[in-house]
């Protein structure tokens, strides 16, 4: 048992991943964010998702995007309301399954718990857990260790609950293989393409198709109100203070037990299990094999492995390798850095059972010195410094842009930062660090746009305040029919040209399934499934799987959005044959039942605690 400890880190990084990470950051972040801003975002139960909390997350959701797909990010997407609707709801379910936990009483066991801190590589040195390390990286991020360990305690309980709902589903056989069929089975398709732009010097909108297109569609010819804005940010993170010789060297001094590697030991144990017959059944083994180690100590691995009912290390003769002080449950750790090498000790009981330990290595203490963390410490106080200054600047900073309320020029001078400027944009086309909804709503607002004042410095996230000025406002603007006539004129002319072009395609599909001849150019045979469409749209992919192929070749056909009609000639199926895939999209059709029954399970609890979602501003 606790052998797993080193064991399947892969797994457990994967579990930090999912349920550590966003407690850590959202944490952390929730109590460093401006307490100002109370606007409710939703309500679970009695429970608040404040707009502030909904803010951090949207903005960690949106870098994250932005740092996957890079140039190619797709900035419509990342202010878009249907994402903004995601980050809220995996909020809200996050508040469900929190809320479940406690009325379920979920409880993580210690052993668990312990396990997952210790196999997490960022809290680890030289491949090894590292107590100093854990604690510096979990108090750097502004909580300390007891709320951390509570808050991944809980929510590893919550994994396990919906591990629980989400492996209580189990797929059919048979709809296992119909799910693979349909995504795996290969269809020998030939393709011929009508297409629209050879319509189009057939198709000629007059002066009142356009006109009423226009007067139909007034919404959609509207110049939203712009501006043209400067700003300021003061940023921590850029406020790069360095530290004086003097300041490394009594850090150094005041944090000597934080540099260097703590003592480590080396253990075997034999675990006899407190399930096996009665405790006291448990208690005469162990004592037992105690009494043949005091005649024979040099028996422990032989016995180990004939008798410990700890399957990870009983292999190895009970071996446990290396560890430091804590990482172990605290009766054994006790045991373990009280023995002297190669000293055998009298039974200790933990809830894993009764333990017979066997220190068989000693690695002290070793110090480093000033020149090996050197720069460690230069990082740790140059952040320090930073936030310090910042903080130090942030109420002058407000004030003066307050008081300074023309220009920001000023302001900038005054603590050598640069003013950036945003040329033209509306309001939802607003990019970091304006997106802001509170920069958002000062920047539009009469003061700003009538008089050009300053906006207020609001904290966008910990560390970062930002002002900003509008130079320049363009208001709402309806767009004349002259001024976007050529447009819709295109627009006409693609529309009718399409409907041509699918009217033509649709009477040939009905030639060819009449078993007459049709003028067309065929393309080389593509196999086409639905997971290799061949870049197809949906619509047709749709239409090539629907004909049961009775009859060989079949034809089909289906609308190519804006290009045309595409008419399909299918001559053959094949089925696939790679066991490795079929078996790969069958466990997909499993992970999907499961993620259904857990949304469908989420819903439940949605309906059980009352969630109301506060509409968008």
């Amino acid at each position: 048992m606790f052998a797993q400890i080193r064991k399947n880190r892969r797994l457990l990084q994967v579990l930090l991943a999912v349920v550590m990470l966003p407690f850590v950051f959202w944490g952390a972040d929730s109590v460093m964010t401006s307490r100002d801003d109370q606007a409710v975002a939703a309500s679970v139960g009695d429970q608040e998702i404040k707009q502030s909390e909904l803010e951090i997350a949207l903005r960690e959701e949106q870098e994250q995007i932005r740092e996957q797909q890079g140039d190619n990010v797709d900035e419509g997407l990342l202010n878009s309301k249907q994402l903004r609707r995601a980050v809220l709801q995996r909020l809200v379910n996050r508040q469900l399954l929190q809320l479940y936990q406690q009325d379920a009483r979920l409880v993580t066991p210690e052993e668990q718990l312990v396990k997952t801190i210790t196999s997490l590589p960022a809290f680890q040195e030289d491949g090894k857990f590292s107590k100093e390390k854990y604690k510096e990286i979990i108090e750097r991020q502004g909580i300390n260790v007891q709320t951390f360990e509570s808050g991944l305690s809980r929510d590893l309980a919550i994994q396990q609950a919906l591990a629980v709902v989400s492996t209580a589903v189990f797929a059919g056989k048979k709809s296992s293989e119909i799910f693979s069929n349909l995504y795996l089975n290969e269809r020998q398709v030939e393709m011929a393409t009508i297409k629209s732009s050879d319509f189009a010097s057939k198709t000629k909108p007059d002066s009142a198709e356009v006109e009423a297109w226009y007067n139909s569609h007034t919404q959609d010819f509207v110049n939203p109100e712009q501006v043209k804005v400067e700003y300021l940010v003061l940023d921590a993170s850029k406020l790069n203070v360095n530290p004086d010789e003097t300041q490394i060297e009594e850090y150094y001094q005041a944090n000597q037990a934080s540099f260097g590697v703590p003592e480590q030991r080396r253990a075997s144990h034999i675990l006899i299990s407190k399930g096996e017959g009665t405790q006291q059944q448990a208690r005469s083994k162990a004592e037992g094999l105690l009494a043949k180690l005091k005649k024979r100590p040099q028996d422990f691995t032989k016995l180990a492995k004939q008798n410990s009912d700890d399957p990870g290390s009983s292999v190895q003769g009970g071996d446990l390798g290396w560890f430091g002080k804590g990482v172990m449950v605290a009766e054994f750790d006790k045991a373990v850095f009280s023995l002297a090498q190669n000293r055998i000790s009298d039974l200790v009981s933990t809830d894993f059972g009764y333990h017979i330990i066997k220190v068989t290595g000693i690695k002290p203490t070793t110090k480093s010195s000033l020149e090996d963390v050197r720069g460690q410490i230069v990082a740790t106080l140059r952040d320090e410094l930073s936030k310090n200054l910042y903080n130090q600047q942030a109420e002058d900073f407000i004030n003066s842009v307050y008081e300074q309320a023309n220009n920001l020029q000023t302001t900038a001078e005054k603590f050598k930062l640069k003013v950036e400027q945003f040329d033209w944009a509306s309001k939802d086309k607003l990019q970091p660090p304006l997106d802001h909804p509170k920069i958002r709503q000062a920047i539009f607002s009469p003061e700003s746009v009538n008089q050009k004042l300053n906006t207020e410095a609001i904290e966008v996230s910990a560390g970062k305040l930002v002002a900003a000025r509008v130079l320049e406002h363009r208001p709402t603007e309806q767009q004349n029919l002259d001024s976007v006539r050529e447009q819709i004129q295109r627009l006409l002319i693609e529309q009718k040209s399409l409907k041509l072009a699918e009217a033509n395609g649709k009477a040939k599909l009905e030639d060819l399934q009449q078993g007459k001849s049709a003028s067309l150019t065929w393309s080389n045979t593509l196999d086409i499934s639905r997971l290799n469409p061949h870049g197809l749209p949906l619509e047709a992919i749709n239409a090539i799987f629907t004909p049961d192929l009775k009859k060989k070749p079949s034809y089909t056909g289906a609308t190519l959005p804006g290009s045309g009609y595409a008419l399909f000639r299918i001559k053959n199926e094949t089925k696939q044959q790679s066991k490795e895939l079929i078996k790969l999209m069958q466990e997909q059709y499993q992970r999907l039942i499961a993620n259904t029954e857990s949304a469908a399970w989420l819903e439940g609890l949605q309906e059980r605690y009352s969630v109301k979602i506060t509409p968008s501003p």
